[in-house]
C-alpha cells in the first residue's frame, strides 16, 4: 500500500500522486466516483471497481438460473389460480342471477 501526501488546491481540484495512481492503476480519463463517508473522510473509487464489486457478490449464474425457473414457475401457479377464482366468481354470478331472475318472476306473478 502506498501512502502520498497531496493538497486540496484553490478550486477544489485535487492532484493525485502518480505512485497512487500507477498502484491502482488509475490513468487519465477514468471515471471516479467520490464517496463522503463521514467528518473529515473521503472515499475516491473507479465506477469498474465499483461494478467488480457488485458483480463478484451477485449469485452464481447456476444460482440465477435457479431462481428464474422458480420465479417463472410461481407465476404461472399464480395464474391458474386466478382462472380457477375467476371461473368460481363467474359460476356463482350465474347462479346468483338466476336466483334473482327467479325471484322477480316469482313477484311478477309468472
Amino acid at each position: 500500500m502506498t501512502v502520498a501526501s497531496t493538497t486540496l488546491g484553490e478550486r477544489g481540484l485535487l492532484r493525485l500522486p502518480a505512485s497512487v495512481r500507477d498502484e491502482v492503476g488509475v490513468e487519465k480519463g477514468d471515471e471516479m466516483i467520490v464517496i463522503a463517508a463521514g467528518p473529515g473522510r473521503i472515499v475516491l473509487t473507479t465506477r469498474n471497481a465499483i461494478q467488480d464489486e457488485v458483480w463478484s457478490a451477485a449469485p452464481a449464474r447456476d444460482r440465477t438460473t435457479n431462481v428464474r425457473a422458480e420465479r417463472d414457475a410461481d407465476n404461472a401457479a399464480v395464474v391458474a389460480r386466478r382462472r380457477r377464482t375467476k371461473a368460481r366468481v363467474s359460476a356463482t354470478s350465474e347462479e346468483e342471477s338466476e336466483r334473482i331472475g327467479a325471484s322477480l318472476l316469482s313477484r311478477l306473478g309468472a
